[in-house]
């Protein structure tokens, strides 16, 4: 089992789904960049679908939000569940998401279980 844990992120590789929990209290750009990167280097190059539990991130900054739905925050994803506090934080999420370039199927929850169940059907 692959794992990464820092002040900013934890992420387990867990029956085919790459489960990354976001612990910084306000997501920047470096942060953003960090977590990118220990993602990559944990996958080795292997694409899984992606579980984001950002329930504890109260604030994700606009440059870090532009980076972790980049061309390369992407390589190895082949579907991306995030999980949310609150109705409105996924109608809002749902939104942003509308207006991005993103052409991996993404979908937001209110419970880790949800997201996992939908994203078994993305494993490789």
């Amino acid at each position: 089992m692959n794992t990464y844990k820092s002040d900013f992120g934890k992420m387990i590789i867990e029956d085919g789904i790459c489960f990354v929990t976001f612990l910084a209290e306000t997501t920047t750009l470096e942060i953003a960049n960090i977590l990118v990167k220990e993602r990559l280097l944990l996958t080795q190059n292997i694409a899984y679908p992606l579980l984001s539990d950002i329930r504890l991130t109260k604030k994700i900054t606009r440059e870090a939000r532009e980076r972790l739905a980049d061309k390369e925050a992407e390589i190895g994803v082949s579907a991306c569940a995030i999980i949310l506090n609150s109705k409105f934080q996924i109608i809002i999420s749902q939104f942003f998401l509308s207006i991005s370039q993103s052409k991996i199927p993404t979908k937001f929850f209110n419970n880790i279980e949800d997201g996992a169940k939908w994203l078994q059907k993305f494993k490789l």
